[in-house]
């Protein structure tokens, strides 16, 4: 727990692929407080590097994702409102370990556990 109340649970370099162009990845450095998603331009960035964030009670599920023709090791985080947020870790073990914190985020923000699915 930090000093503002807040707690890290997990935090790391992850690719984004593009809300607008799908082909497009971005990296950016991602930290998950509490049940709150943050990411940022920059490691360890400050509120001036915030690039977005997601609330994890607006998060329907999360899943691996496994594709032949990708060197990715990607997961996707799908949102209550339908909209699918594609990731991708540098390991299978990083892509696993950042399923399972975002599914017990899940539960700390009161989701039922039948929304949830560390993996499919």
């Amino acid at each position: 727990m930090s000093l503002d109340g807040t707690r890290l649970l997990f935090e790391g370099f992850l690719q984004k692929r593009k809300d607008s162009i799908k082909l497009r990845w971005a990296t950016y450095w991602f930290r998950l407080q509490n049940t709150t998603l943050f990411f940022y331009t920059k490691k360890n960035g400050s509120a001036s590097h915030l690039r977005s964030y997601y609330y994890i009670y607006t998060v329907q599920s999360v899943r691996e994702v496994q594709r032949a023709d990708s060197s990715r090791f990607m997961f996707e985080i799908i949102m209550k409102n339908g909209k699918k947020k594609m990731l991708a870790a540098e390991t299978a073990e990083l892509r696993q370990q950042w399923v399972e914190q975002l599914w017990q985020s899940m539960h700390l923000s009161g989701c039922r556990i039948s929304d949830v699915s560390p993996r499919q």
